[in-house]
């Protein structure tokens, strides 16, 4: 049985804020959740070097939206744009029941797996909802990748504030933004 896979795996330069422990943590986070709107992750390679380690997601048909909006210079017609706005609000509604922030939503982390089938990932910045008063920080303002979480960002979170269930609900907004502005 040959099942088509996405790979993720580190850069052979990673910087500042491209490290082996943000794959790790991905590993982590995503490992124990399952969510029909979170990439399933379906398998781990490591070798005897930490720094080879690939994660193996289920099949994306058309990469990220980022990709899809800017690369490939697709639209999206309004009635897939509600779809992809309904299936991450479940994502992160699911991710906040789980007492858990994404931190780090950006178009680059809505996988496509169809046209009409949007899916969260890029869990490496997630954090605990701070549940005994002492507030979690996120590392996402740290990612150094050109375009990488920044325009998604919300203010207190790009200020060095601890998340908020409306950090993430400000970047599902720049998304849906970002998809009517790309009609």
């Amino acid at each position: 049985n040959h099942t088509a896979v996405t790979v993720k795996r580190l850069h052979k330069d990673p910087p500042i804020g491209g490290k082996v422990d943000l794959l790790i943590n991905e590993c982590e986070n995503i490992g124990r959740l399952r969510h029909p709107n979170l990439l399933l992750l379906m398998g781990v390679c490591q070798t005897n070097n930490l720094e080879s380690l690939v994660l193996l997601y289920e099949r994306v048909g058309c990469g990220s939206l980022f990709t899809y909006l800017y690369q490939k210079n697709e639209s999206v017609e309004i009635v897939n744009v509600c779809d992809i706005v309904r299936q991450l609000c479940e994502a992160v509604i699911f991710l906040h029941n789980q007492r858990l922030l994404h931190t780090s939503i950006s178009s680059h982390a809505v996988q496509l797996v169809s046209p009409t089938l949007a899916k969260l990932t890029n869990f490496d910045y997630m954090v605990p909802i701070s549940s005994d008063g002492y507030n979690v920080y996120s590392r996402a303002r740290d990612n150094q990748y050109t375009n990488a979480v920044y325009n998604w960002m919300a203010p207190e979170v790009m200020a060095g504030e601890p998340p908020q269930q409306k950090s993430d609900l400000y970047s599902v907004c720049c998304i849906l933004w970002e998809l009517l502005e790309c009609m």
